[in-house]
Formats: C-alpha cells, structure tokens, sequence
C-alpha cells in the first residue's frame, strides 16, 4: 500500500536547501522535546532489533523506551546512501521511506531522489531532517555500525511500564 506523501504548503514553493535548512532546526526542536520527554540522556544503553524494527534505551539490561523506528540512510566514508535504495535492507524496510524519495520527485529535488550522494560530518542529518518532516516522525536517531553510521526515524516511541 502507497503511503500519502507529505506536501506542506511553505514546501511547494521554495528551492531544495532553504527547506533543508528549515528542517533541520525542525528537526532538532523535535529531537529536543523527545530527549527530554523520554529521558534518553538518563539511558546509557540502547539496542537496535532490525527484525522488529525497534530502537530500545535500556539502563542495567532493562529496557526503559521504546520506538518503533524507520531506516533513512546511512553514511560510509564521504558518501551518503537512501535506505529505499539500500538492496542489503528488506524490501519491506525501503519501502517505508519511499514517500521522501516520492516528495523529492514532485518537487524536482535530486538530493532526496539520487541513490547515493557525496556527504560531510551533516549530510546524514541534513537528509534524515526532510525525512522527519515528510513521514511526519517523532524524531531521530544515528548510530555507528562497523565501518557507517545508520540514520533512522522514530515513528512512535514510548515508556516500557514493567
């Protein structure tokens, strides 16, 4: 099933990196509320479960918070790959950010469309940021795994009551 993309109306009418910037400080606002809304500098732990596609903050084994979570794109040296376009992850997972990849399409904006793109220290940020505000998320994540860093989005986090 095709998820509705996203078109807010300040986005129809402005170039690629005015938006991106406006979504990033967006994005931060919104990563700041669930930091502390949910506590997440208090949980020195987290586990990530790429079967359940979930991002668990855990204290002393036990886990605190949840999120359910959606795979943006990663990072690997000086270069940025989409998630939708990552033939490593299930078909199922890409799909699930195929609405940036569609945002990008209608408005004509390469860097949400192209498949691999050179990237900096902020790329993956950058990127993740309009993904926040086309899948409407509840914030975002970056992790290192081996050699890249995988940048996801949350789709609904909450306190485990145990």
């Amino acid at each position: 099933m095709k998820q509705p993309v996203h078109v807010c109306d300040e986005c129809r009418s402005k170039d690629f990196t005015e938006v991106q910037h406006r979504l990033v400080h967006e994005a931060i606002d919104i990563n700041n509320k669930v930091d502390v809304g949910y506590k997440l500098a208090e949980w020195p732990q987290w586990h990530y479960n790429s079967d359940e596609r979930t991002l668990s903050f855990l204290k002393d084994g036990s886990t605190k918070v949840i999120a359910s979570v959606i795979l943006v794109g990663s990072t690997k040296g000086d270069e940025w790959q989409w998630a939708w376009s990552n033939k490593n992850y299930p078909e199922q997972e890409r799909l699930l950010v195929e609405p940036v990849r569609e945002f990008g399409r209608r408005k004509d904006w390469p860097a949400l469309t192209t498949p691999f793109l050179p990237a900096d220290e902020y790329t993956g940020w950058e990127l993740t940021s309009v993904a926040v505000h086309v899948l409407k998320a509840k914030g975002s994540y970056r992790f290192e795994s081996e050699d890249h860093f995988i940048y996801l989005v949350y789709r609904d986090i909450r306190y485990v009551v145990q």
